[in-house]
């Protein structure tokens, strides 16, 4: 059998392995990309901040994949109630706070990382976050970051606030947190502060209007677990946020 054939056979034709290992399709496709991952972060002098072995990796990326091709049928099945999409940030109005967040991946390395920015009316800079989380797929990035920022909206006494993402995906995995209709951690921990006594709004916007949050997102440091707090607009998004600022006025 040649290597070709190898690889197709894996790929497709998991039944010949799901007595030792389930999803084995799955898990192999992980495996072969994350050496890849591997030989490259060699290659270019970037090694992997990672401690976990490639297998380790490969079973956790499988897992997450499965969680969410399980829940698609739901996902499909539940559209949020937003409000209609937005092309540019808008500023909040008067008594509201509007929190914007966003989640990357990294294609050289698989890494994950969340981010987003709270303000105020005119825009005014309230607080910005970003955090490193690992290997984990895009929306559990989004997802996230809707916690983080959900969590320190509260923290600064918001009463009424507006979150705002560009991603339809982790807005119908919101909805069904709210309505308790998915048991994901994060998911019920962001259902449980959404029960606090306070108002908040759901809406999409298009990624033209979410540029500072992505920005952010990205300044995540590789290996460091912390969230980092932004009380002051970072250098890097100074830029993003004057053309937003122009733009909304």
């Amino acid at each position: 059998m040649d290597f070709k054939d190898w690889m197709v056979m894996n790929l497709g034709q998991a039944h010949r392995y799901v007595n030792r290992f389930e999803h084995w399709d799955i898990l192999f496709g992980y495996i072969i990309w994350n050496i890849w991952l591997h030989r490259n972060s060699i290659v270019f002098n970037s090694p992997l901040t990672d401690c976990r072995s490639i297998l380790e990796r490969s079973r956790q990326l499988t897992d997450s994949f499965v969680r969410a091709w399980v829940m698609r049928p739901v996902y499909q099945s539940v559209q949020p109630q937003v409000r209609s999409e937005s092309r540019s940030w808008q500023p909040p109005l008067p008594g509201w706070l509007k929190m914007n967040s966003d989640g990357a991946r990294s294609l050289v390395s698989g890494h994950s990382m969340c981010g987003g920015v709270i303000r105020s009316l005119g825009g005014d800079w309230r607080l910005g976050f970003t955090k490193f989380i690992g290997i984990c797929l895009t929306l559990g990035a989004e997802v996230r970051g809707i916690y983080l920022g959900l969590l320190f909206a509260w923290n600064l006494g918001g009463h009424q606030v507006v979150v705002e993402v560009d991603s339809l995906e982790a807005l119908k995995a919101v909805r069904l947190a709210k309505d308790g209709r998915n048991s994901h951690t994060i998911l019920n921990h962001i259902r449980e502060l959404l029960q606090l006594n306070w108002v908040v709004k759901f809406q999409h916007v298009a990624s033209e209007g979410n540029k500072v949050a992505d920005r952010i997102a990205k300044l995540a440091t590789a290996g460091n677990s912390d969230a980092i707090i932004f009380h002051k607009p970072p250098d890097e998004a100074l830029t993003l946020l004057q053309l937003e600022s122009s733009i909304s006025s």
